[in-house]
């Protein structure tokens, strides 16, 4: 039986892979950045943690938790969300936001600088944005 006639249901089934496809190469994406400047990159046993991954840089042995989101534009210019509906702060849940712009340019926004934002304006991160060329 195959789809021919799209139900609502089937609809949802369909944008919901879409979006799973993004994020999913969102985070790939994110954890080859890591990679190739010589962190090591592991993931949570469950995905329902409050990161994606966590990197660990073996020249200063630290770690740090982080966050993909992959950008959208809407009226006011781009935007990542950096929280769901949630009581906590970005800090208490990862210490690195990643926003996926494309493969050519991204931030590495700390959770710090996020506070209690449901969501943030790249225009005002500028500072933390990477491209292609800057690696």
């Amino acid at each position: 039986m195959g789809i021919s006639k799209l139900e609502p249901a089937g609809q949802r089934l369909i944008d919901d892979n879409a979006r799973n496809f993004k994020g999913a190469s969102a985070e790939a994406f994110a954890a080859s950045h890591y990679l190739s400047l010589g962190f090591e990159v592991m993931w949570p046993a469950r995905h329902s943690a409050h990161f994606d991954f966590v990197t660990y840089d073996p020249m200063f042995g630290l770690y740090a938790k982080v966050q993909v989101k992959t950008a959208y534009q809407d009226l006011s210019g781009l935007r990542v969300k950096s929280l769901r509906n949630s009581k906590y702060t970005a800090g208490d849940m990862y210490d690195q936001l990643f926003a996926h712009v494309d493969n050519n340019h991204w931030y590495v926004i700390p959770a710090e600088k996020l506070g209690d934002k449901g969501s943030v304006m790249l225009r005002e991160m500028e500072e933390y944005r990477w491209s292609a060329n800057s690696e």
